[in-house]
């Protein structure tokens, strides 16, 4: 009993020196840790935090190079599943992983690991104080930063910018697969219909120290049918992914997105959250940055077995105005979107909606990301738009954007924001990956680059006052060299909202008689069932009556005869009761007349 007693006092000393020794190197360690005072202040208020780690695992450099020269499958080619590029980059990895985690058990010190991942030498992990005190302390780890929470970005298109030209040429992303990491999707929507739709999960919870996550399964990984199913509806924002999904790649009869045809990736990254980081909402979704790279690791491991033409990330945080401090400070999301880029897979990120002219949000400012701001319908810079002469890339349709939402099969609505205008990009993407597959990234840009508009930018700030961006709107026909096509009614879609009899009338989705109409209907007959009911019943009955109205000048005149009274009474709201007040004032006056004679 005695030698027992002496052999765990002995074992306690040892522990017990071992982390005096590492707190005393972890001052010599620390610089490795950012924001580290925000990190200590997160353990003494909820005894845990949340971290990202990076590791230093020997002769990565050429297993990284390796994988990366793995390129997309394209269409046609036999699946090859996971290349053995990745599983031998894998086992390095898992090595140095697993001999950081046995130090740490060895100490006997509070740890989760939230998510391990494979192409990337990351560990995401919630610690207590003295873990943390032990990686600074540990020369297999490089860095260590925060797992910060993310938000979606939210705040007659593919005509407009010439998708309808790459259809009528036969590009309409057939055959390629749009990836969507976001808050997951309703995959039973009209717009999803006939659609081969890949899902997966990544959402560790509120919880700071809880291994479990909020994936349908009741975990923070999730590989399956149906793992891509979006949150509850009471959490604002559930189904950001489904109007983003909607845009890139949707295909109803009555509603298109750009790639119309191309079949979807759906990750579902974000957690259920409520109280003070809501914001203002006592319920919401938010993503750690851990889950959406776990996400983008998962894309680039499908690059074997699926066509990925693009992903799309309309989702950000902080704001950036320096490439160099943008790239340091999201190095993790840089190596997964290296990885990516590598493979010709483009990442798609919103700029944000801060309404900033000189800077732009993370993970967009990445240099290898492709960022993308948002204009109006008409071309114009949208007034929340973020902007960076440096950072971003290209302007896209952001602003009244019509696509499809969560709430039913058949359920639609207009939303603005940079995350409604990343998603064009993406599924341009997938048309110039069918017109030429082995295009590359910077090919597809420098394509929508040299094409399109500029944008004059806003006087939203002094700074931002100028006569031209150097980035250009995209205008799809032009990039691919194809001739504007004829545009059908019924294949409208995005800023237009599917007015196809107003548009018809008026000739233009720009006509200002379709904006009022299209402004009314979200406003007033999208927030009650019973107006739901009327819309759902026109965009299924009417595109056709407008394509035969659209042919015949004499109903287009009649059309726009019958409409211009209901669009000045929507206008005008009080102008109606007002002339029926005067006609009654007038009969009135001419009773009283005859009357007195």
């Amino acid at each position: 009993m005695l030698k027992k007693c002496k052999t765990l006092f002995a074992a306690l000393i040892l522990i017990s020196i071992t982390l005096i020794l590492s707190a005393g190197k972890s001052e010599a360690g620390a610089e490795k840790t950012l924001n580290r005072s925000g990190l200590l202040t997160a353990i003494q208020n909820n005894g845990y935090v949340k971290i990202l780690v990076t590791l230093n695992v020997p002769g990565i450099d050429p297993l990284r190079r390796a994988s990366a020269g793995v390129k997309v499958i394209r269409p046609g080619e036999s699946p090859m599943g996971v290349p053995a590029e990745d599983l031998a980059l894998s086992s390095q990895i898992s090595t140095a992983a697993n001999t950081v985690l046995s130090k740490l058990d060895a100490y006997s010190v509070g740890y989760n690991v939230t998510h391990t991942y494979s192409t990337l030498p990351l560990l995401a992990m919630s610690v207590d104080q003295a873990s943390l005190i032990a990686l600074e302390a540990d020369t297999d780890v490089t860095r260590i930063s925060e797992d910060k929470l993310v938000k979606p970005l939210l705040n007659n298109t593919v005509s407009i910018f010439g998708a309808t030209a790459a259809w009528a040429s036969g590009y309409t992303g057939e055959g390629w697969y749009v990836a969507i990491i976001d808050t997951g999707i309703r995959k039973t929507h009209a717009m999803f219909t006939g659609k081969n739709i890949v899902e997966a999960c990544f959402a560790n919870g509120q919880e700071l120290s809880d291994t479990r996550g909020h994936c349908p399964n009741g975990f923070n990984e999730m590989i399956a049918s149906g793992s891509a199913a979006h949150q509850p509806g009471s959490f604002s924002g559930y189904d950001h992914g489904t109007h983003v999904a909607g845009i890139a790649a949707g295909n109803s009869p009555y509603l298109k997105g750009v790639a119309k045809d191309s079949d979807i990736i759906a990750v579902q990254v974000f957690s259920r959250f409520s109280g003070g980081d809501c914001g203002g909402a006592d319920y919401c979704v938010l993503a750690y940055d851990s889950d959406i790279i776990k996400g983008l690791e998962h894309v680039y491991s499908l690059r074997g077995t699926y066509s990925i033409a693009a992903v799309n990330m309309s989702l950000g945080g902080e704001t950036f105005s320096d490439q160099a401090t943008c790239d340091t400070a999201y190095s993790e999301y840089k190596l997964a979107v290296d990885n990516l880029r590598s493979a010709g897979i483009a990442t798609v990120i919103a700029a944000g909606n801060d309404s900033a002219c000189d800077a732009i949000s993370a993970p967009a400012c990445i240099s290898s990301a492709v960022a993308v701001g948002a204009v109006t319908d008409s071309g114009a810079e949208a007034d929340f738009t973020n902007w960076h002469p440096e950072l971003m890339d290209l302007w896209a349709p952001g602003v009244d954007i019509f696509s499809s939402t969560g709430a039913s099969d058949s359920s639609f609505a207009s939303w603005s924001g940079t995350s409604m205008a990343a998603p064009h990009v993406t599924g341009t993407y997938a048309l110039f990956k069918q017109d030429t597959p082995g295009i590359t990234v910077d090919e597809v840009l420098e394509a929508l680059s040299s094409t399109g508009d500029f944008v004059t930018t806003s006087e939203k700030d002094p700074i931002c006052t100028g006569p031209m961006t150097e980035e250009r709107v995209i205008q799809i026909g032009d990039a691919m060299g194809v001739a504007p096509a004829a545009v059908s009614i019924g294949e409208s879609s995005g800023g237009g909202g599917g007015c196809f009899i107003a548009t018809a009338a008026y000739g233009s989705y720009l006509a200002p008689e379709v904006n009022i109409l299209k402004r009314f209907r979200d406003s007033y007959l999208m927030t009650n069932h019973a107006g739901r009911w009327f819309v759902n019943i026109y965009y299924k009955y009417s595109p056709p009556a407008a394509e035969y109205i659209s042919r015949h000048d004499s109903l287009r005149l009649t059309a726009r005869g019958l409409l211009t009274p209901v669009v000045y009474s929507i206008k005008y709201p009080y102008a109606p009761a007002l002339a029926l007040l005067l006609l009654l004032i007038a009969a009135y006056r001419k009773k009283v007349k005859r009357n007195a004679g």
